[in-house]
């Protein structure tokens, strides 16, 4: 049922749409913004496991990651 409650919010981390880009934590504050609105905080863009602790603490209750989850083959470009 419609609702005008945020189920969550999704904070990107890195310029979307820029394959590769690196995580900017600076947008970390963002994080902390989305919180005051919603308890369902996400990140995305960039996010490797050095980064969980500080996330966790910025106030994400989850993470997106892809290419972090692989290790990099050589013959990939």
């Amino acid at each position: 049922e419609p609702t005008s409650e945020p189920h969550g919010v999704l904070v990107m981390l890195t310029t979307p749409g820029r394959s590769g880009a690196s995580l900017d934590p600076e947008r970390f504050a963002d994080v902390r913004i989305a919180r005051r609105v919603t308890t369902r905080v996400g990140v995305d863009g960039g996010v490797g496991e050095q980064h969980l602790d500080a996330l966790a603490a910025a106030g994400a209750s989850y993470v997106v990651c892809g290419r972090s989850l692989f290790p990099r083959n050589q013959h990939d470009h």
